[in-house]
């Protein structure tokens, strides 16, 4: 107890107020991370979602070139009438 009164008073004052500094720092710190990984989550998200897109695109572009393959093979042969 008598050392705490044997410290100067501005010391203490400078010294809680440094503590509370580096509290909020790595508060603030704390909250830009996470909220960075949360930005990235949605990202990696949407691009799963546009890939997915992408590739139901690729499927239904094969089945329509297949299709315009075989219109085109029926138009050239002979009809009989």
């Amino acid at each position: 107890m008598i050392l705490l009164f044997s410290i100067p008073q501005f010391v203490v004052l400078y010294g809680s107020a440094f503590v509370i500094v580096v509290l909020l720092g790595i508060i603030l710190r704390a909250f830009y991370s996470s909220s960075v990984k949360s930005k990235l989550h949605e990202y990696q998200r949407e691009i799963a979602k546009s890939h997915s897109k992408i590739l139901k695109l690729e499927v239904t572009n094969e089945k329509l070139q297949h299709r315009i393959n075989e219109l085109e093979t029926n138009l050239k042969r002979p009809r009989i009438a």
